[in-house]
C-alpha cells in the first residue's frame, strides 16, 4: 500500500513545490520575499494587505501559511497565467 503524505506537515515553500513544481514555486516565493519578507502575518497598515503575498482579500488574514500559499497559486494562475509570469509582471510594476 502507497504512503500517504499529509502535504500540510511540509514547509509551506515545500509544500507549494509538491503542488506546482520546483520553478513556479521560486517564482511565487520570489513575490513573497519581495511583499512581506515571507513573513505569514505582515499587514500593511495603509492598503490593509495581509499576509506574506499581501493580500487585499477580505478573508486573508484568517488564513494559515498553507491557505496563503494555496491562495497565491490560485490568483496567479488566475489573473496571470502562472506564478512565473505573475513574478515577471512584479519585476515590471513592482507590485501585482
Amino acid at each position: 500500500m502507497a504512503q500517504t503524505t499529509d502535504l500540510t506537515k511540509l514547509d509551506p515553500m515545500l509544500y507549494a513545490t509538491k503542488t506546482i513544481g520546483e520553478l513556479q514555486t521560486e517564482c511565487l516565493f520570489r513575490i513573497a520575499i519581495k511583499e512581506s519578507n515571507v513573513r505569514y502575518t505582515a499587514k500593511n497598515k495603509t492598503s490593509g494587505a495581509y499576509g506574506a503575498w499581501q493580500f487585499l482579500h477580505k478573508n486573508a488574514k484568517g488564513m494559515n501559511a498553507y491557505q496563503q500559499v494555496e491562495l497565491a497559486i490560485d490568483y496567479a494562475n488566475y489573473r496571470y497565467g502562472s506564478p512565473c509570469k505573475a513574478w515577471a509582471f512584479w519585476q515590471r510594476n513592482n507590485w501585482w
